[in-house]
């Protein structure tokens, strides 16, 4: 896999993949109980549009955040097994792309 020459954006990769699985927990929770399934429709259904709406929506580094977890979505459908590379060394979120988008 090549290494991106570019700077990585930490907040994509750390803080984004933290709210893709905040996400991801929160829409599996929402299959137990009454109360998971209120706080999914509330808090958590919605924030698909601030990943789509990122840059606009919000003014600051937490912008990053949803334009993460809109990245990790998007590898979950273009490469599932992204998850495994997560902890290696030099390997970003947008090296995972770029090859996802290769193939």
């Amino acid at each position: 896999m090549a290494v991106s020459t570019a700077i990585p954006n930490s907040e994509e990769w750390s803080e984004g993949v933290a709210l893709y699985v905040e996400y991801q927990m929160a829409k599996l929770a929402a299959q137990t109980s009454d109360e998971f399934r209120q706080a999914w429709e509330t808090d958590y259904s919605g924030r698909l549009f601030l990943v789509k709406h990122a840059g606009r929506a919000a003014k600051s580094r937490t912008t990053f955040y949803h334009l993460g977890m809109g990245k990790a979505l998007l590898l979950d459908r273009l490469e599932p097994t992204w998850k495994q590379e997560y902890f290696q060394t030099n390997v970003w979120m947008d090296n995972l792309l770029e090859t996802a988008l290769r193939v």
